[in-house]
């Protein structure tokens, strides 16, 4: 019974772990925009640690998986990696 929930337990893991992680070009861009969009609504309503988290987050999108899908984006998809970033700085420092 107890390997049986050990196991359970680690596929859960396992599945919560992968499902954060961009698996695709495609989906790295997906959720970078929902990402931003999300920024964008609640902003406002975030509070220090609110913004730690974000920040966070922010870097893996722009080191972490950027690097990992760079070679694969076009010029376009870079140019909105890099509207993303912008809209970020704004909704992150604004007044």
């Amino acid at each position: 019974m107890f390997k049986k929930y050990h196991y359970s337990l680690l596929l859960c893991f396992f599945i919560f772990l992968v499902s954060c992680k961009p698996y695709s070009k495609e989906a790295y861009l997906k959720q970078y925009s929902e990402f931003i969009e999300t920024i964008s609504r609640e902003n406002d309503t975030y509070t220090d640690d609110d913004w730690v988290r974000k920040d966070k987050k922010f870097k893996q999108f722009n080191e972490d998986w950027y690097n990992e899908f760079e070679t694969e984006l076009s010029f376009s998809e870079k140019l909105t990696i890099t509207k993303f970033k912008a809209k970020y700085t704004f909704y992150r420092y604004m007044p």
